[in-house]
């Protein structure tokens, strides 16, 4: 993710000493204190919590530093399970548009 935008590297899932997954930013925070985070599980550690700890994980370490005021997620429209693992994590829906639904969990 990081390394095909030229930003900062993200970080790596792991379970067991396993990697199973990667998150990060897309970049630094606006002018708002809004960031945008990416995530992604592998397929075999889907549907058993990970996700929501991961996203729930990384918002709340995000929302406490300074500069962050939100933090936004956006995913595809059919993608149901990562839009139940951005609500359980306490993100809200703002917006949808045909490619995407955008998400925010503000400090």
């Amino acid at each position: 993710m990081a390394l095909g935008r030229g930003t900062e590297p993200g970080w790596l899932v792991t379970l067991d000493g396993l990697v199973i997954g990667d998150c990060g930013t897309f970049g630094p925070a606006d002018e708002n204190g809004e960031v945008e985070i990416g995530y992604g599980l592998a397929a075999p550690y889907r549907g058993r919590g990970y996700g929501k700890e991961l996203v729930a994980g990384l918002a709340d370490w995000l929302l406490a530093q300074p500069e962050i005021r939100s933090v936004r997620a956006r995913t595809a429209p059919d993608n149901v399970a990562s839009r139940r693992v951005l609500e359980h994590a306490g993100f809200a829906q703002i917006d949808q548009t045909a490619e995407n639904v955008t998400y925010v969990r503000h400090n």
